[in-house]
């Protein structure tokens, strides 16, 4: 090779690594590996851990997943958890991130986001989520791994993944369904004292309600199609459900054509049912009407309407047949 051509690769070589220290990122810092591999079926238990909240926790139980903050356990759904599990089950790195302005990564004390998971026959490792970001047109955070300390924007949004409370858990769906499926329904009332109940269904060949009491079929359509006003209410989260035969006030249960069926119970709760701790409630009024869903079980809901549920339930559709309501539906 000729002398000046040493003398070009030489500069070339020299003007490669100035442009490289003037990258934002070295490439000495790219470091694009799983940080973390887990089998989600040995994960047992997850601690949240928000700056200046209680910590929700998690656990895997014979039954499913459990999740407990301060005074309040609820069961989670396995659809609620499958996020938070597949998050876990693998974190792969970006590059590693040298800065000490940990603040403006959202880490560090008051900032981080701790989230403490243990396996079947493991110790607790500690992952400590901050400040997510697009990189490259791609969602990132940025994590740092207690163990040694280390610093990495890592693939993905993680931090909005894990909940701040118990009702981020929960589905707040009441009643989900098309009003023109319903064929039938049925409206119990604890008040009845020969349990009498209303029932109502449409005509075979006509498809129009049998209605002795000359209600338009607009009528009843109108007030199914109220039901999904009920979807996203709040969660009585101090609802007593073993208490909940004695405060039961009435039952609707609407009848699909496909054979399904939603069973709604709503509960009179005045005087209002108090936790024994009454601290937990924070200062917030114990609702009067708590009601439940056979399509979401695992929770009760406070609607903050209360003349929407007297409609429903005790409304025209219902109040107008309560004298010729028949009794063999009443169990």
């Amino acid at each position: 090779m000729k002398n000046k051509h040493l003398v070009y690769l030489f500069f070339a070589t020299l003007l490669a690594g100035l442009l490289l220290r003037q990258l934002p990122w070295r490439p000495a810092q790219w470091y694009q590996t799983d940080l973390i591999r887990n089998d989600t079926a040995a994960l047992v238990q997850i601690g949240v851990q928000y700056p200046g909240v209680a910590e929700l926790l998690m656990e895997r139980t014979e039954t499913g997943w459990a999740a407990t903050r301060e005074l309040q356990t609820i069961l989670v759904a396995s659809a609620q958890m499958d996020p938070l599990l597949s998050a876990l089950s693998r974190i792969r790195s970006i590059r590693i991130v040298k800065s000490n302005l940990l603040d403006t990564l959202e880490l560090g004390t008051g900032r981080g986001l701790n989230v403490v998971y243990r396996l079947h026959s493991g110790k607790p490792e500690t992952i400590e989520i901050g400040r997510e970001m697009m990189e490259s047109g791609r969602p990132a955070t940025f994590i740092r791994l207690n163990d040694h300390g280390g610093v990495y924007l890592v693939e993905g949004h993680l931090r909005s993944l894990f909940p701040r409370d118990l009702d981020a858990l929960r589905s707040d769906k009441v009643a989900v369904f098309d009003p023109a499926v319903v064929d039938s329904f049925i409206i119990q009332w604890k008040d009845d004292t020969l349990g009498r109940a209303l029932l109502l269904h449409k005509k075979d060949t006509s498809g129009h309600w049998m209605d002795e009491k000359s209600e338009s079929d607009e009528t009843i359509h109108s007030w199914l199609e109220l039901f999904g006003r009920l979807n996203g209410s709040p969660f009585a989260k101090y609802f007593d459900e073993y208490a909940g035969g004695r405060t039961l006030d009435a039952r609707i249960a609407l009848f699909h054509n496909a054979g399904d069926s939603i069973v709604l119970r709503l509960f009179y709760t005045k005087p209002p049912d108090l936790p024994e701790d009454v601290s937990v409630l924070k200062g917030q009024r114990p609702p009067e009407y708590v009601l439940h869903s056979s399509q979401n079980p695992r929770n009760y809901f406070a609607p903050g309407d209360s003349i929407l549920l007297k409609h429903l339930f005790f409304g025209p559709v219902a109040q107008s047949r309560r004298d010729t309501a028949i009794s063999r539906y009443a169990h």
